[in-house]
């Protein structure tokens, strides 16, 4: 499977926005994130920038700290 390079900006802008909402409504703050979920502040800033190569590890990391999970649904 060839993986296209605007799709995997836009999913990676799409995470990072949706991370965002999730800090801005639980009122997180993002020190304490890193803590929970054991991600750097670096790795984090750089995810709700948009801009980091991050891996799955520390996505689920930080989902879990938020008591968020990744769910893979079936394209209709």
């Amino acid at each position: 499977m060839i993986i296209n390079k605007d799709y995997t900006k836009l999913a990676k802008r799409i995470i990072g926005e949706f991370l965002k909402e999730i800090i801005a409504d639980e009122h997180i703050v993002v020190r304490e994130l890193g803590r929970k979920s054991g991600v750097s502040t670096h790795i984090i800033y750089s995810i709700l920038n948009g801009s980091a190569n991050y891996t799955i590890d520390s996505l689920i990391s930080i989902l879990d700290a938020m008591n968020f999970r990744i769910e893979i649904i079936k394209k209709s």
